[in-house]
């Protein structure tokens, strides 16, 4: 695979080249919210590859609850849950060192295949991934975000005033 698929529902028209580093932070913080959403309903994420879209979710969501989310709703929801996900790893100690990868990965070409000789700049696309996610540079979820998703109490929890 020399390009990754991304969903429309996410905002992209297009799949985006592997080794591309821009676009990557809002394409992940999405693309989790909407894995959060999949998990949340226990649906599976095979799903997705068969095109059942958001605006799909959504209704058979409401038929179900008799609630009435939108599509944009149900993916603030997903963002909701990974934000509570970021909370609860600050209250056991994780941390933005914690972000990263084996450092095989950030340092060593593997030399064979697609991604061979790609080394990814992960320092810029974590910078990019907290800005898109309205995180601090620390990696921890800011005041303004919490308030934004209702979350004030839990962020009080782990120590981020408002």
């Amino acid at each position: 695979f020399e390009r990754l698929v991304v969903p429309r529902d996410l905002g992209y028209d297009d799949i985006l080249p592997r080794d591309q580093a821009e676009e990557k932070g809002p394409l992940t913080a999405g693309a989790q919210n909407l894995m959060a959403l999949y998990d949340s309903l226990k649906m599976c994420k095979f799903a997705l590859m068969a095109g059942v879209d958001l605006d799909t979710m959504a209704t058979w969501t409401n038929q179900v609850t008799g609630w009435d989310l939108t599509p944009g709703e149900m993916l603030q929801i997903g963002e909701r849950i990974h934000n509570l996900r970021r909370l609860y790893n600050l209250r056991l100690g994780i941390s933005f060192a914690d972000d990263t990868l084996p450092a095989r990965i950030l340092m060593q070409p593997r030399g064979e295949g697609s991604g061979g000789d790609l080394v990814p700049p992960l320092g810029r696309m974590i910078a990019d991934y907290y800005v898109a996610r309205g995180w601090a540079p620390d990696g921890r979820p800011t005041a303004e975000k919490l308030r934004a998703l209702g979350l004030e109490a839990e962020g009080a929890e782990v120590g981020i005033g408002l």
